[in-house]
């Protein structure tokens, strides 16, 4: 492990002038030099310079497990890079002789990293050791690899600059693994070994469906029709169908877009045999009321499993997501007062969460107008009052005096169940 990358570079450098100095071409490039500067920047009549113009982090050992318990885990992990470096060569000399020693000495360095691929503390040349003595001993193990970059794809590498297209090699060095800071706590010891089976598959939710009572105006006996995705007010009962959801434990994970996550529902009733989940629209979703709109349900089952050491351990599994509605409930409508005006009696009409534009109210087939403050309130308009009252006047004359209607009040997309008033 390091800390200094420009140790990284020097490595590099250094095998590329101990091995030219061994080799049948230490004559003809005695006065070799290394930097690592970038090619813009080369001076000198025989230079080699590897410049590090790009480094990525290695994906394969983003998830190493921290040594403790610190926290952030991260931070006590070691970084893994993949360092990109442009090798390439300088010569002052003019003309064709100054083309050529270029070429020369890339030969050079291209034989030099691909004869020693790989570089640690056992790599030497002529009794020379080539990692660099601050890298030795802390297990550092460079890779060379050239990148075989096409033709087409290397003049991308100059076009941006001011030089004109070089000769060039291309080269990745990993992995090259950060330090991080010494941790300042421990894991416990494993004193015994477990091996736990669970004989079950992944649970599923398919679908959700509830059942909606009501009375058409003119028949006696009420119907009940079955709503999926379920459609359901606090208080009523919902089901989510589905497999594998029966366990030591099945709890219900539900959000919708006033929640970054999903959360952990209480108070639902929620409970399953195993292909149902059966709950209770609870009136609170965490500390927040529960309001009426599109939601997302997934079903968490844990299943609990005694260690080698006496403790108990859950496993859970979390299913896919399925839709559901809380509809808005209206317990009681009133008749029209001396003004005409009718109360709507329910949950949940107003929140910080609602707004005015989440509120359509139905009577009949019209769409019943927001009151326009100062003025007293209209016939074909509405109003929240508060939380638990609506008032609205009839759309008169476009509903018959006498006659039965739909009133529908919907709430960010959910409607209440089927309803009739009498026109006045």
């Amino acid at each position: 492990m390091l800390l200094d990358l420009a140790l990284v570079t020097q490595t590099l450098l250094a095998l590329i002038r101990e091995h030219v100095a061994n080799s049948p071409l230490a004559g003809k490039l005695n006065a070799l030099s290394t930097t690592a500067q970038p090619p813009d920047k080369l001076t000198g009549n025989q230079t080699v310079a590897m410049y590090l113009y790009h480094l990525s982090e290695d994906p394969h050992y983003k998830n190493l497990p921290s040594p403790g318990l610190d926290s952030p885990p991260v931070r006590f992990t070691p970084m893994a890079l993949a360092l990109q470096y442009l090798l390439t060569a300088s010569s002052q000399q003019q003309g064709s002789a100054g083309a050529e020693l270029e070429q020369t000495m890339m030969g050079a360095a291209v034989k030099a990293l691909r004869d020693y691929p790989i570089i640690d503390d056992t790599t030497e040349i002529g009794g020379i050791k080539i990692l660099h003595a601050d890298l030795q001993g802390k297990d550092n193990r460079l890779r060379v690899v050239l990148h075989p970059v096409p033709p087409q794809e290397a003049v991308q590498y100059w076009n941006a600059g001011s030089q004109s297209i070089r000769l060039a090699a291309y080269y990745q060095v990993s992995v090259i693994l950060l330090e991080p800071p010494e941790v300042r706590s421990k894991s416990g010891r494993v004193l015994k070994y477990g091996v736990t089976t669970l004989l079950r598959g992944s649970p599923r939710l398919d679908t959700s469906r509830n059942r909606i009572s009501f009375t058409i105006p003119g028949e006696t006996a009420p119907r009940t029709v079955e709503a999926r995705p379920a459609e359901a007010a606090v208080g009523q009962a919902i089901e989510f169908m589905g497999s594998d959801l029966a366990a030591d434990q099945t709890t219900l994970l539900v959000k919708d877009d006033r929640f970054d996550d999903f959360v952990e529902v209480s108070g639902w009733g929620v409970a399953t045999n195993g292909s149902v989940v059966f709950a209770t629209v609870g009136g609170f979703i965490d500390v927040e009321p529960t309001l009426p709109g599109v939601y997302s349900a997934m079903a968490k089952v844990t299943t609990q499993r005694r260690m080698p050491d006496g403790a108990m351990r859950d496993f859970s599994a979390v299913s896919n997501a399925t839709a559901f509605l809380v509809a808005p409930s209206i317990t009681a409508v009133s008749p029209p007062n001396v003004n005409g005006e009718v109360d709507i009696t329910g949950s949940v009409f107003q929140h910080p969460d609602l707004k005015a534009t989440d509120i359509v109210l139905y009577i009949g087939s019209e769409r019943l107008d927001p009151r326009i403050p100062p003025a007293a309130l209209l016939p074909g308009q509405f109003e929240v009052l508060n939380a638990t009252t609506v008032r609205f006047r009839f759309p008169v004359p476009k509903v018959v005096s006498g006659t039965q209607v739909p009133l529908r009040l919907m709430i960010r997309g959910a409607e209440n169940a089927p309803l009739w008033v009498p026109v006045p």
